[in-house]
């Protein structure tokens, strides 16, 4: 057992900080069309791949939803989304990228070990990987589970916390260099007096990210 300290992790508006991130470069983005929440995203100005197109130079997308990468394009003109499982390194997009955003993607995947060996093949010059997953010691999901039910996607098959998340990538030879957390909104008072305490308190924000490089 070991003691890791969580007090380092700063507070975030997700988007944003993405947003800056990805500012001027090339970024592959993982999970592209937040399947099934897309409509919704999209609705509440919270579209991811959207947001990253804002300020990327350019914006190359990978998701398993065929038919939602169809609607994309048909309803919104979106044609930077390819098919492709992200777990296999041969289904990539060409070329290189100066950033990979793995937003909210690792807790669906069946292998998320795969799939950090995948992105070795990608990100092969330093360059940086972003990952942001639901947190384990979410105060949300807490609640939620003394008053008896979770609230769940019903894809997910994990959480992480810090430490686990930490040790995922050194296994696979990412060195994670700084780390965030967040909150996907919430409507209320319950929820607004929840995300003010989140503000004092980010180790127990609904999700955590990090951006790591591979070593």
């Amino acid at each position: 057992m070991h003691r890791y300290s969580l007090k380092f992790i700063p507070f975030v508006d997700r988007p944003r900080y993405l947003q800056d991130l990805c500012a001027g470069k090339r970024v592959l983005h993982l999970g592209a069309t937040d399947s099934p929440v897309t409509k919704s995203a999209i609705e509440n100005g919270r579209f991811l791949h959207t947001r990253l197109m804002e300020s990327a130079s350019e914006v190359v997308g990978i998701d398993l939803d065929v038919e939602m990468i169809e609607w994309l394009m048909e309803e919104h003109g979106i044609s930077n989304i390819a098919a492709g499982n992200i777990e296999n390194p041969a289904e990539y997009p060409p070329g290189s990228f100066d950033l990979v955003v793995a937003g909210e993607i690792f807790e669906h995947l069946n292998n998320p070990g795969a799939a950090l060996t995948a992105l070795r093949s990608v990100l092969k010059g330093g360059e940086r990987l972003i990952i942001s997953v639901p947190n384990a010691y979410s105060i949300k999901g807490v609640l939620r589970a003394l008053s008896g039910h979770e609230w769940i996607h019903p894809d997910h098959v994990l959480h992480h916390s810090a430490s686990t998340l930490n040790t995922l990538l050194r296994r696979h030879d990412f060195e994670p260099i700084e780390w965030f957390a967040y909150v996907n909104g919430g409507q209320g008072a319950s929820a607004t007096v929840i995300n003010s305490l989140i503000r004092l308190f980010p180790q127990v924000a609904e999700g955590i990210g990090v951006i790591a490089r591979p070593v």
